[in-house]
């Protein structure tokens, strides 16, 4: 398996803090005492819990990658898994619940590859690893909050086949993550003109315009110039994969596709696009 899915020059560094960070005496606090508290476990968390889990699963994921045989590597997934269930139920008792939803939907994925090792992929572990990275960048930020809760993720989901549809909505929703669907080109322009989407995924054969051309047509437009485009697609060639690029494309799946995988990837997309929007 590739080791380069989690090579140095795609981490980001684990966050430190510096000493005036600490938590004020109790004399000097101001607020409830359910204010207090919940600083000093945010404080806690960063400082101490977060650094230390975030070496862990970046060793969990090499150990995982150089997993000489199939139990090895099942067993390497189970240890992720427990971390990650870990790590989820502390974000929430921090309050910290963008890195508790990434955390959540990181462990049924990890299960899904646990349970369905035929399951694991390149693509499904690059997805691991930038859940990892994803949740290393939300603890530097420090800030708790839930960034969807006001307004759940929205995303344009672009297929003429209504199987192709539902598949990729029900992926969606394994992340709680709404969608508004488009059955051709020229309805899925029509959304994009007036509703700016968190995340847009995109088929290539569709019946009036190819996935390519709409991309290029949505990059044209105010609402969504800089939207994340996702084509899935049953092309997997190299000229398809190049077009996608060029054509404004962010990221690139083949169908069939795992279901929790795309829910993890699209989660991790909509929460980024909602910081960048802050």
């Amino acid at each position: 398996m590739e080791k380069a899915l989690i090579g140095e020059d795609r981490r980001t560094p684990v966050p430190t803090f510096q000493p005036d960070m600490a938590v004020p005496p109790a004399s000097e606090a101001r607020g409830s005492l359910d204010t207090q508290m919940t600083s000093k476990l945010v404080w806690t968390f960063l400082n101490k819990t977060a650094p230390e889990t975030i070496r862990d699963l970046r060793q969990g994921l090499e150990k995982l990658m150089a997993s000489p045989d199939a139990g090895a590597l099942v067993m390497h997934l189970a240890n992720l898994g427990r971390s990650v269930h870990n790590l989820a139920g502390c974000a929430a008792l921090a309050g910290l619940h963008d890195v508790a939803r990434v955390a959540t939907a990181l462990e049924s994925l990890l299960t899904e590859l646990h349970d369905h090792p035929n399951h694991i992929t390149a693509p499904s572990l690059r997805t691991v690893s930038d859940a990892v990275e994803f949740m290393n960048e939300l603890f530097s930020k420090g800030s708790p909050g839930d960034t969807l809760a006001a307004e759940p993720g929205n995303v344009l989901v672009v297929d003429d086949e209504p199987l192709c549809r539902r598949a990729v909505t029900q992926a969606l929703e394994m992340t709680h993550l709404s969608s508004v669907i488009a059955g051709d080109a020229s309805s899925a322009l029509q959304s994009a003109t007036g509703t700016v989407f968190d995340l847009i995924i995109l088929d290539v054969g569709l019946p009036d315009m190819d996935g390519f051309e709409l991309c290029r047509k949505i990059r044209s437009l105010p609402n969504n110039r800089t939207t994340t485009v996702i084509f899935v697609t049953l092309r997997n060639d190299f000229r398809s994969r190049a077009q996608s690029s060029l054509s404004g494309g962010s990221d690139f799946m083949t169908k069939p596709f795992l279901g929790i995988d795309l829910g993890v990837k699209a989660l991790i997309y909509v929460l980024r696009s909602r910081l960048v929007q802050r």
